[in-house]
């Protein structure tokens, strides 16, 4: 949801299928993400940034500085999209474990992923900026998703949800 007055969105973007897989040392997120341009013109030179995180009571820090930083290094090229054009993104993301934010819950331990999207793209001279997060974690947990336990077999579905951090 945006706050009043707050321009509408330029992008829909949404995690169109995800996975997870768990090693010795890192869990690795495949992805899918789907990126729509809800824009009346084309979005030129569209590059879509994505990085992993672990959720975190430093989230929200990680998270601005990620958006705020100079574009990435990317190895796919740019893309344009008209009017309601669509793109697709795979991508594997991993975490080491030493990356993981662990929260004990009941005695186990469990983290919930966090899905870092950063768009730029040409419009006339400017050059724009829009950003997407997402909670990854275990779906079947009601609207939210749920926590990934590390004591347990690796969930068989995932879920994603929108992230906006809270304003206070």
């Amino acid at each position: 949801m945006l706050p009043p007055g707050a321009a509408a969105a330029p992008f829909q973007v949404h995690v169109a299928t995800a996975a997870l897989a768990m090693y010795e040392d890192i869990v690795a997120f495949d992805l899918e993400v789907e990126v729509v341009n809800v824009q009346p013109g084309p979005a030129e030179g569209l590059r879509v940034a994505l990085a992993l995180i672990s959720a975190s009571p430093d989230q929200d820090l990680q998270r601005a500085a990620f958006h705020a930083g100079p574009p990435p290094q990317l190895s796919a090229d740019p893309i344009a999209l008209m009017p309601a054009g669509r793109a697709r993104i795979p991508v594997r993301l991993t975490l080491r474990r030493d990356q993981l934010h662990v929260i004990a819950l009941g005695g186990r331990p469990m983290f919930v992923g966090m899905l870092l999207c950063d768009l730029r793209w040409r419009g006339g001279l400017s050059v724009h900026r829009y950003g997407a997060d997402f909670l990854l974690g275990a779906a079947g947990q009601g609207a939210r998703p749920g926590p990934i336990w590390l004591d347990r077999p690796t969930p068989r579905a995932l879920s994603a949800i929108a992230y906006t951090p809270q304003v206070t």
